[in-house]
């Protein structure tokens, strides 16, 4: 089967910032990324025993579009400004965060996945994971 570069054809393009840990505030993690949460689930809400954890989440919903790095580029620069912040509230309550991209391409469609070094460093910053998702 031959593969198509997805350059000039549009995907659906979700990107999400989370945030995990034991069991934690949700308004003193919100005002550290200075978004509102789109999904919180605490510990007990949690119904995945593999994923026991309170949970706070950012996403953009699906989004057509060409490249999946101008998606992610967006994210960060709405997070950029509260790096510090973001960082520092993760250190004193010993949580992680990360970045999950999922794709939605047709059939035969190979996304063109790229990140650009503004994106890594912010990710580095924040001392983030990225994970990309294709369905």
């Amino acid at each position: 089967a031959e593969r198509k570069h997805l350059m000039d054809e549009s995907m659906n393009v979700m990107i999400s910032f989370w945030v995990t840990g034991d069991e934690f505030d949700f308004d003193t993690v919100t005002q550290a990324v200075g978004v509102e949460p789109t999904q919180t689930c605490s510990k007990e809400e949690c119904r995945n025993p593999m994923f026991a954890c309170t949970r706070w989440n950012y996403e953009t919903g699906y989004i057509q579009t060409d490249t999946v790095s101008d998606e992610f580029e967006k994210m960060v620069d709405l997070l950029w400004d509260h790096a510090s912040d973001i960082e520092q509230t993760l250190r004193d309550h010993a949580l992680e965060c990360g970045f999950s991209i999922v794709i939605q391409a047709e059939e035969g469609q190979s996304p063109a996945i790229e990140f650009s070094r503004r994106c890594i460093q912010f990710a580095a910053m924040i001392d983030a994971e990225i994970s990309v998702d294709i369905y």
